[in-house]
């Protein structure tokens, strides 16, 4: 049985048989990467064309959607994976793999893992990473398309912070560091990833470091917010309690 692979994240490229499909530049992008998310579910042409063109009237949506359709079939690789009846299409095979659909099960999954198997999770979640790591959507400007991009951006911003935190665990400097300087590229004011570069640091005695890190964090809080940081250095870099364990008569 033929299996059909498509890549959205680093620009839609599609694998059919294991060869490799080429699209022209008419390709109707964004309706495909939709029809891609919804395998094996038929969708109205109504609900295609009020989606994708909602600027025109009905008659022209609906025409618009005729000519997307018969440029996707254009493609006689992907025309035999196309359903289409009088009022809806979709995308249809026992062996259709998305990038998109997959990385957000995978990364579910290594969180689960995370508890358990915190090494094998953290292989998982590099591996996400690397995959993750070009752009998704970039060109699509309709409201399912934009949507998509925001939450896979979360999604591989979630997948970052949860290799620094495994890594932490483990005391795998290198990688925390990698994930933490990826993430704070994204997302710069976000919180709690800088508690726990500085802690790390901290706790590997490297206290300049962590100093460096928290100064840096608060001069950026200040001048954007005009607020501190919610804990304090000394929060962050204090020794964790030991633990005492109870006296056995």
């Amino acid at each position: 049985m033929t299996h059909f692979i498509i890549r959205h994240f680093g620009g839609t490229r599609i694998t059919i048989g294991g060869k490799s499909t080429f699209l022209p530049n008419d390709f109707p992008t964004g309706m495909f990467a939709y029809l891609s998310h919804h395998v094996n579910q038929t969708i109205g042409h109504r609900q295609l064309a009020g989606l994708f063109w909602p600027e025109l009237s009905e008659r022209r949506a609906r025409r618009a959607l005729s000519t997307a359709l018969w440029r996707m079939n254009t493609v006689t690789e992907i025309a035999p994976f196309i359903k289409r009846t009088a009022t809806s299409i979709g995308l249809t095979g026992s062996r259709i793999w998305v990038d998109t659909v997959a990385f957000a099960k995978h990364l579910l999954h290594a969180q689960r893992l995370s508890k358990s198997m915190p090494s094998q999770a953290l292989s998982r979640i590099k591996q996400l990473i690397r995959d993750s790591d070009t752009g998704v959507f970039t060109a699509m400007r309709d409201d399912w398309g934009l949507q998509k991009r925001f939450l896979l951006e979360n999604l591989h911003c979630d997948a970052l912070y949860l290799g620094a935190q495994i890594a932490g665990q483990l005391n795998n400097a290198m990688t925390l560091t990698h994930c933490a300087r990826q993430l704070i590229a994204r997302e710069p004011y976000r919180e709690d990833i800088r508690t726990l570069q500085i802690s790390h640091a901290a706790k590997c005695g490297h206290h300049a470091t962590a100093r460096k890190h928290y100064d840096t964090y608060r001069t950026m809080m200040a001048a954007e917010y005009q607020a501190a940081p919610k804990h304090s250095l000394d929060d962050l870099t204090a020794p964790a309690p030991r633990r005492v364990m109870p006296a056995i008569d």
